[in-house]
């Protein structure tokens, strides 16, 4: 996405992970030096990242009141959660304030699917974005596949809404929809 978008595909972007390439997106043109960046570049998934960030903030003896938690809209509310589990011990927690940069929704438009309220290049295929948001929403659950208490412990039990979870268990019940989650 980088590679090919109008203004940052002037970023090289081979071999570096999110935090570097967010980090040179700081330097280049928001012209953040180097001391103004703190990046957390060893983590391989959100749980990690989430420890991983503690133990750095920990080296540096830095204690954040605040932490505004930007990611890919659709692992924002996991990543919110994962953040204020890994801290949940901690006496003077940061608060984790979750900041979609967009709101992207599925919409009917003449007979179609088409998302809305994500960049006008497009970051998905309609079918790629339903299967992204299903293993979200897969995730959120407290139980064996789910990644609360009950499942993986990366997070303490999420509520999730029940017109959520009905829309959820109505396209799980699509063809082919289940062998896409693994």
């Amino acid at each position: 996405m980088i590679a090919s978008h109008p203004l940052y595909r002037q970023i090289d972007t081979a071999g570096k992970g999110e935090a570097q390439l967010l980090g040179e997106m700081a330097r280049v043109f928001a012209e953040l030096p180097d001391d103004q960046l703190l990046l957390e570049t060893a983590s391989r998934n959100c749980g990690e990242n989430a420890a991983l960030s503690q133990r750095l903030l920990d080296e540096q003896q830095w204690q954040p009141q605040g932490v505004l938690l930007v990611q890919d809209p659709l692992m924002q509310r996991r990543n919110w959660e994962t953040c204020r589990w890994q801290w949940r011990d901690r006496e003077h927690a940061p608060e984790f304030i979750s900041w979609p940069v967009f709101v992207p929704q599925v919409m009917m438009d003449a007979g179609m699917l088409r998302i809305v309220g994500a960049p006008p290049q497009g970051l998905w295929s309609v079918e790629r974005f339903l299967s992204l948001l299903m293993g979200e929403v897969q995730r959120l659950h407290d139980d064996a596949s789910g990644y609360g208490p009950n499942g993986k412990g990366f997070f303490g039990h999420v509520d999730v809404p029940d017109a959520v979870e009905a829309a959820w268990q109505r396209l799980m019940q699509l063809p082919g929809v289940q062998s896409r989650l693994g």
